[in-house]
């Protein structure tokens, strides 16, 4: 059965016309209209115009016809109102949005299944990117789109565009733990702000963020459905359109499929990508894993690196590197310093640049290279020959620093340091500005990084880790929670000092349920403080780690910079909860029910809550993080996607 329609029009005839013709055409033989009224008298002939196109034999309409103008936030808001007062559930376009057969059966089979389930609160028809490839005939964000949607009654009278909690929602850093660490939030932030004091007349803003505030989700189909046919001389808002936006339609009908309930990051960062750089979307990273099958020969491929044991971006090579042998790829590893006694991973002589081409490799794929004799210059001269990707697994290349720990700004240092900073940051943005470079990242927050300083797209390669069967689980006498980090008293990116305060607080309020901290990764030692121990044992092999995480109340990542931490990965993997510093891409790789973890970084108070937190709600957060992993399917592996990366930049 098809929904009902709600059509909102204004002063313009013409695109009214071709709007109405079209709703005919697929059908609709019933059209709840509401019509915003005059600004002026030079204004009231084409509002008469545009509701005399109403009059089409075989239509009949339900009218609310406003004399006074009310404006693009007023007169939507009152005529969805007025819909909503007569209709359970619904689907509203705009005088510009020409829909296709396909949306309208997208969002009659979606308001069907979705109508209990309030974390969907919206239906877009519209996706401005075009093609976006999940797996799925369609993907979640919390970023709706209004150029053709749909939702139900509830949905909208829950809505309250004076976001009357704004204001604490911001004040609790609500945006970090939603959005992560990029220019999304701060530019969702922006525009709900700008409508809320009536610098831009519209109403979608709060919509889309009343619900986000909420933890809801809006649907969004992998094609775009709808065509807007207002971009113009004409358009209150849009004057021309974008580059960034693909105004293509798909008319086939969607085959739904049943995607996990889960906001697509991706997705989202993509968007704000193309948009700040009015450019169109990269791919998905699903898209790459798809193209990874059509491999047809055994490529040659260079990594480089610093080193080959180390962190978590050697771990991510060397688990790359086996993948691609296995897969009958061969791969050699070149690096600054050696520690595995195998053929295939080799230091770097005193020209790199001439090693590498000795190779005759088909595709050279950069990991960490500051701390290289590898130069910028070299790369450059590189990419001019060979096809080169860069995954970066730090904010080095963002950065104007030479050496760790990176600034993510010149602030603090001397005017001459200062100006050797941005120096050096100039000179990278320039390299990565030629189109020989393929940047990748795995999390959202580089990839927004990457765009805000370098001006560049970055794609999105996701971290991995294989699945191991634990042999072992070592059993504890006390409840304890988990802190691993190489050389932990003295690394420089991860915080000891304030978890150890914050445990002897957290402790401090959970009276006879104290729990003891458990660090990885340094010198042996044992202190009692209290009723509780803290404890450091040096580095453990990955299945005694990840058997003490399977037992920890919580894993600790409490960081001063990251990226996308493995152990984040390890500890949901045997349903471990992750409390975690709102830095880097930590709070995207958190569940929803886990951003009450997050603390701001180096705040021991904050810290001290997060740990009580875990424990009193342990249960309900380990089982929170379950259901998570289990319900999101693993997408291609990181090996998949890279290769798929290397056949199209072969072929281009």
């Amino acid at each position: 059965m098809q929904p009902p329609v709600l059509l909102l029009i204004y002063n313009r005839p013409d695109l009214t016309r071709r709007t109405v013709n079209r709703l005919v055409e697929l059908g609709v033989n019933e059209l709840h209209v509401s019509a915003d009224g005059p600004k002026n008298d030079a204004d009231r002939l084409r509002c008469k115009e545009a509701r005399a196109c109403l009059e089409v034999n075989g239509l009949r309409v339900e009218r609310h016809f406003s004399e006074t103008h009310r404006g693009c936030r007023d007169g939507v808001m009152h005529g969805v109102n007025w819909f909503f007062g007569q209709v359970e559930e619904g689907i509203i376009v705009e005088d510009d949005c020409l829909a296709t057969e396909a949306f309208i059966q997208f969002a009659a089979e979606l308001l069907n299944r979705h109508r209990n389930d309030r974390a969907i609160y919206m239906i877009s028809g519209n996706n401005p990117i075009g093609h976006w490839e999940s797996g799925h005939s369609h993907h979640f964000a919390r970023i709706g789109h209004v150029w053709g949607w749909a939702t139900w009654r509830d949905r909208w009278h829950d809505f309250d565009p004076r976001l009357p909690q704004l204001r604490s929602f911001s004040d609790h850093e609500g945006f970090v733990r939603l959005w992560g660490n990029t220019g999304l939030p701060k530019r969702i932030e922006k525009n709900a702000n700008d409508a809320l004091h009536g610098k831009v007349d519209t109403w979608d803003f709060q919509w889309t963020l009343h619900h986000a505030m909420q933890g809801r989700l809006a649907a969004i189909p992998c094609e775009n459905l709808v065509e807007n046919i207002g971009l113009g001389s004409d358009a209150t808002h849009t004057d021309q359109r974008p580059e960034w936006i693909s105004n293509r339609i798909c008319a086939e009908t969607l085959t739904l499929t049943a995607p996990s309930e889960q906001p697509d990051c991706e997705y989202e960062l993509s968007l704000y990508a193309a948009r700040a750089l009015n450019t169109v979307s990269l791919p998905s990273s699903c898209s790459f894993g798809i193209k990874c099958k059509g491999a047809e020969k055994a490529l040659r491929i260079v990594q480089v690196n610093t080193t080959d044991i180390a962190g978590g971006a050697e771990a991510v090579m060397l688990q790359h590197h086996r993948a691609l042998k296995d897969r009958g790829f061969h791969s050699t590893i070149l690096i600054q310093k050696r520690f595995s006694q195998t053929d295939d991973i080799v230091e770097m002589m005193s020209n790199p640049l001439t090693q590498i081409k000795g190779v005759k490799p088909d595709i050279v794929h950069l990991h960490n290279i500051h701390g290289t004799g590898l130069s910028m210059d070299a790369v450059a001269e590189l990419a001019n020959e060979i096809p080169v990707i860069w995954t970066l697994h730090d904010a080095w290349v963002t950065t104007g620093s030479d050496a760790h720990p990176f600034l993510y700004s010149p602030k603090g240092l001397s005017f001459l340091d200062s100006e050797a900073w941005h120096d050096r940051l100039n000179r990278r943005k320039a390299l990565l500005l030629s189109d020989n470079i393929r940047l990748t990242a795995p999390s959202q927050w580089l990839r927004g990084r990457v765009c805000d300083i370098m001006g560049v797209a970055c794609h999105f390669v996701p971290n991995s880790i294989p699945l191991q069967a634990l042999e072992e689980v070592p059993q504890l006498d006390r409840p304890f929670i988990l802190f691993v980090a190489n050389h932990a008293e003295r690394n420089r990116y991860r915080d000891l000092p304030t978890l150890r305060s914050a445990w002897v607080k957290a402790n401090a309020c959970l009276g006879e349920q104290t729990i003891d901290l458990l660090c990885i990764g340094g010198v042996p030692a044992e202190e009692k403080v209290g009723n509780s121990f803290f404890r450091m044992v040096g580095r453990s092999d990955s299945q005694k780690v990840l058997g003490l995480m399977r037992n920890a109340m919580a894993l600790v990542q409490a960081s001063l910079q990251d990226n996308a931490p493995l152990t984040v990965l390890e500890a949901h993997s045997v349903g471990a909860p992750v409390i975690g510093s709102m830095v880097g891409g930590i709070p995207e790789m958190m569940c929803p029910e886990e951003a009450e973890l997050l603390y701001p970084a180096s705040d021991a108070d904050a810290l001290a809550a997060s740990i009580v937190s875990a424990v009193v709600g342990n249960a309900r957060l380990r089982g929170a993080v379950e259901r998570s992993f289990l319900s999101t399917p693993l997408k291609n592996d990181m090996t998949d996607i890279c290769i798929g990366h290397y056949l199209e930049m072969l072929h281009a």
